[in-house]
């Protein structure tokens, strides 16, 4: 299973254009203003500067006009203060995963906030967690089992941050259960334009709590979260039942699938068809996957409508695993992003949302497998198609 921050992403191009060099003068100010808050940063030139200006999506080369990494809330707004006296646009980074690199500011100039010094989780007395947005998702998940078996939903990627994820929408398998991350979210901190640090909760700039949660970066720099969290399911069912056949034959198992979501698939079951061409021609490869968070007997009476509804998968797997165990499968690595480098991808993306109301209709779904198991077969292109359901939420 190909691990997802299951992210609604817009595709763009990015420029390949390096930004003029910034007025010497610009440059002065802004270093100046940054040195005397002693705060670290990377100009062009300088030794770090090449490798922290790297998009995660290497189609994209962007030039930051510096990257400064702060250690704190009063950091962050120092950060934006000294933009603000130079005129430069800002962009926060938390983990740098962004499909078109918004982190890198997505396009030439920027300063970037780079959040990932500021990485203190703390699980507190009423089971609450509070997070700084420079964490990445298996650090945290790591964390909140290991301070009284707790868990919060989210995607399945661990070097995702939490900051885009939490304040653009991000969803995960277990969303169905408990509901986007950002659902859990009970207040935050936040960096406004202007450098300054405000709270914003339901009772305390609700308007500001509104629009962090989805829509973060048009209207501040998160740099904490506190959020609700769950107990980790004792019992987690990760299956996948593969098919390779014609392309009617798969139109006809997305149709049951779609059918079975919006119909009657419970809470506790996350599920997902990923879609792919064999080298065998007319043919269409699709597993249908997911978690089921509960028993096995549990697991067999939500599934068993959905089978009953297509023919006998070629290859089957079910087992059951602890929670932490079953967020290392899904996400193919471990947990512990500090022992582990970070990746790279060079890809274009790309998403289209249905609507629970008014989902695929059996033309699409039929044109669609048309071309997957036939011009889609022939193509040159590398891809992983993948159709995600994230059942109303």
């Amino acid at each position: 299973m190909k691990c997802s921050a299951f992210f609604a992403v817009h595709a763009t191009l990015g420029s390949l254009q390096l930004a003029s060099a910034m007025p010497h003068q610009v440059r002065a100010d802004l270093d100046s203003c940054l040195n005397a808050a002693r705060l670290s940063t990377d100009f062009p030139g300088s030794s770090g500067y090449a490798s922290a200006s790297l998009a995660f999506n290497r189609r994209f080369h962007y030039s930051p006009a510096a990257i400064v990494f702060p250690a704190s809330d009063n950091d962050v707004a120092v950060a934006v203060t000294c933009a603000n006296s130079v005129n430069l646009p800002v962009s926060a980074r938390s983990g740098g995963h962004s499909y078109a690199a918004f982190g890198l500011g997505g396009h030439d100039g920027s300063l970037i906030v780079d959040l990932s010094k500021m990485k203190t989780i703390k699980v507190n007395s009423d089971q609450t967690a509070t997070v700084q947005t420079g964490n990445r998702l298996g650090d945290i998940a790591l964390t909140l089992f290991n301070s009284g078996g707790r868990a919060m939903p989210h995607g399945t990627c661990p070097e995702v941050g939490v900051g885009g994820h939490s304040g653009c929408g991000g969803f995960g398998l277990d969303s169905r259960l408990w509901g986007l991350l950002l659902d859990q979210a009970l207040s935050a901190k936040v960096v406004l334009s202007n450098g300054t640090l405000v709270t914003a909760s339901s009772s305390e700039n609700s308007d500001l709590f509104w629009a962090i949660r989805g829509a973060a970066p048009s209207f501040g720099i998160v740099t904490e979260y506190r959020y609700k969290t769950y107990p980790a399911p004792p019992s987690n069912i990760i299956f996948t039942y593969s098919y390779t056949v014609s392309p009617t034959t798969a139109s006809s198992i997305f149709s049951a699938y779609q059918d079975f979501a919006k119909a009657s698939a419970p809470p506790t079951l996350g599920l997902q068809a990923s879609i792919g061409t064999p080298k065998s021609g007319n043919k269409v490869s699709i597993a249908l996957t997911g978690v089921f968070y509960g028993s096995k007997a549990d697991f067999n009476t939500a599934i068993n409508p959905l089978l009953a509804k297509v023919p006998q998968p070629q290859s089957t797997n079910i087992k059951t695993y602890g929670w932490l165990d079953s967020l290392q499968v899904l996400g193919g690595q471990g947990l512990n992003t500090t022992i582990i480098p970070d990746g790279s991808d060079t890809f274009f993306a790309k998403s289209l949302m249905v609507p629970q109301e008014t989902p695929m209709t059996q033309a699409s779904i039929k044109s669609f497998f048309d071309y997957i198991g036939n011009q889609g077969a022939s193509s040159d292109t590398v891809s992983f198609p993948k159709l995600e359901q994230d059942f109303g939420h």
